[in-house]
C-alpha cells in the first residue's frame, strides 16, 4: 500500500535514513499482513524477499 505520509516531510526522510540529495523520497510502502476480516480488494501479487526491497541502516 502506498503512504504519503513518508513523503510528507523528505528532509527529514533522507536525514534520517542518510539518503543522499540526488536522490528522490517518491512513496514510503507499508509492509504486512492483511486482515482477513478487513479485505478492501482481492488484488493479490507474488512476494519477494526483503533484501531486494530493504536496507536497514544502523
Amino acid at each position: 500500500m502506498p503512504a504519503y505520509e513518508i513523503v510528507r516531510y523528505p528532509d527529514a526522510v533522507r536525514d534520517l535514513m542518510d539518503i543522499p540529495a540526488d536522490q528522490q523520497v517518491a512513496m514510503g510502502i507499508a509492509l504486512g499482513y492483511r486482515d482477513p476480516a478487513y479485505q478492501i480488494n482481492g488484488f493479490r501479487t507474488k512476494r519477494t524477499t526483503e533484501s531486494t526491497i530493504l536496507t536497514i541502516k544502523d
